[in-house]
């Protein structure tokens, strides 16, 4: 059996512009990337988040190519990414139960980019962040089963609203799972570079 999410509560796709052959690649592919914008701008809504004008404009939502959006997926907003004066800002947006995807952070010396740091403030919902260290016994989430085999990185940290976290390390994997609720957080960091990004699953694609 094959299906898609076409429609959450009042939002839903637009026929017009998905294929159906795509569902014979993946059971859970999301076909429309601005239904998903419209999907995390209904949880700002909820949450009472200050919304700016022409959002779906400056919004970024993605799957990491893996086709299994409300599994594996990510929204928010860049507020800033300079390369020139090395810092970045951005919002993050997961679903109830989303997750980021195993990865870190390298440097590209020839760009003059270094290792990425980053820290995670919790905004509104819950979420489960998953770093190098003493591996957690049980987790308090359950990963997607396709992305159980390319986890490595156990040791389990939970964050609650106004709740702070960050890597310790450089070059630590790290991965992350929304609650129940979904979550909203904030990312300050060092200039990002989705080139400088590695994944521990092959099959993602930047």
């Amino acid at each position: 059996i094959r299906a898609a999410m076409v429609q959450m509560g009042g939002l839903k796709i637009d026929r017009e512009r998905w294929d159906w052959n795509q569902l014979d690649k993946n059971p859970f592919w999301c076909p429309d990337a601005e239904a998903a914008k419209d999907i995390y701008l209904e949880m700002l809504r909820r949450a009472h988040f200050p919304i700016p004008e022409n959002p779906k404009e400056k919004m970024y939502a993605k799957d990491w190519g893996l086709g299994e959006f409300t599994n594996l997926g990510l929204g928010g907003f860049v507020w800033v990414d300079s390369q020139q004066h090395n810092y970045c800002a951005l919002e993050m947006i997961l679903l109830p139960g989303q997750m980021v995807p195993e990865h870190w952070h390298v440097a590209d010396e020839a760009a003059g980019i270094g290792i990425k740091m980053e820290s995670w403030h919790v905004r509104w919902g819950q979420t489960f962040t998953y770093g190098e260290g003493e591996p957690t016994a049980n987790l308090a989430v359950t990963p997607p089963e396709s992305q159980k085999q390319f986890i490595s990185a156990l040791h389990e940290t939970p964050l609650g609203v106004g709740d702070v976290s960050g890597l310790t390390k450089h070059l630590e994997k790290h991965w992350q799972q929304a609650g129940p609720k979904g979550c909203i957080l904030t990312e300050p960091s060092n200039y990002h570079s989705d080139d400088c990004m590695r994944y521990t699953n092959p099959n993602i694609k930047v």
